[in-house]
């Protein structure tokens, strides 16, 4: 998330966190410099934080080890890497950072990279209250009942698509496993007809490939495929809604915004696709091969 306000990437004179208190201005001098004006001073050489592994590479082990050395000597470390961003790398920040949604926005970014044709989809990016009626809308379809009656099927989906994995003994957990046990999830959450989770799961992956190598053309042409599958969705439910608690396009049709007026065509279609769906642009191929590294370090964001 971006910051809304600014704060000093040295640890002197802050919270044990290493973030200023809400509310409260950031240190004047070395610190605190606007990042878009000004290069912050850090205790690293921003050419050192830009070449990090932690930013740059896909080898999860020299990712962690980096991870280590900016959080003893940089543990808020900016990098000029797309279009900038802070990267916070103690748990301690995190946390703060995500209870603090006043200073911590998501309206500005909310991925890394950003959409490359600078769009801003809710409710991933939406700050409240904007995005309340869209959060409402889909929280009200993944209530503890519902999600007990969808973890059957779920589970059904998972072993299925596991299984060719399994019996060649290897595989990519991201784009064999992940991707397509992701568009059963959004198959059954959204009550898709079943053929159509192959179509989300081969376009979901252009998708993302499209966006990560920053390709707007591609990122539109696919995404404009996702869009289509949504809108044909909010058709069928004006003209046969279904229980609000069961489907999120009925849900998210009911839903008013501060005005009390129906939430806008646009952005209701940009809300139930796998678009919407928060993930990670940067690193979506690490994500299986990464996992157990990442849970074998108890440590990691201590």
């Amino acid at each position: 998330m971006a910051p809304a306000t600014l704060f000093a990437v040295s640890s002197h004179g802050l919270p044990s966190h290493g973030l200023p208190p809400a509310g409260h201005p950031p240190p004047t001098g070395g610190g605190g410099l606007c990042p878009v004006a000004h290069a912050p001073a850090q205790a690293l050489a921003q050419d050192r934080i830009d070449a990090s592994a932690a930013i740059t590479s896909d080898d999860v082990p020299a990712i962690l080890a980096d991870y280590d050395v900016l959080r003893a000597a940089c543990p808020a470390a900016y990098t000029t890497r797309y279009g900038g961003y802070w990267l916070l790398t103690r748990y301690a920040d995190v946390k703060a950072a995500a209870l603090d949604s006043d200073t911590y926005i998501s309206s500005v970014r909310a991925v890394i990279p950003s959409d490359p044709r600078g769009l801003r989809r809710p409710p991933l990016n939406f700050d409240a209250p904007r995005h309340t009626p869209y959060r409402t809308a889909l929280d009200r379809t993944l209530k503890p009942a519902r999600v007990r009656r969808l973890a059957g099927r779920l589970e059904a989906h998972a072993e299925a698509v596991l299984a060719p994995l399994l019996a060649r003994g290897r595989g990519d957990a991201a784009a064999e496993f992940g991707a397509r046990f992701a568009a059963w999830v959004e198959t059954e959450w959204l009550n898709l007809e079943k053929e159509t989770a192959p179509v989300l799961a081969a376009t979901a992956a252009a998708w993302v490939n499209a966006w990560r190598q920053m390709d707007a053309e591609r990122t539109t042409l696919h995404s404009g495929k996702l869009y289509d599958i949504a809108r044909e969705v909010l058709r069928d439910r004006r003209e046969r809604p279904r229980d609000p608690e069961e489907d999120p396009a009925s849900s998210l049709l009911l839903e008013r915004d501060a005005k009390g007026e129906p939430l806008e065509e646009v952005h209701l279609v940009y809300v139930p696709t796998p678009t919407s769906r928060p993930r990670n642009c940067r690193f979506p191929a690490n994500e299986g091969r990464g996992s157990g590294a990442v849970c074998d370090r108890a440590s990691w964001w201590a």
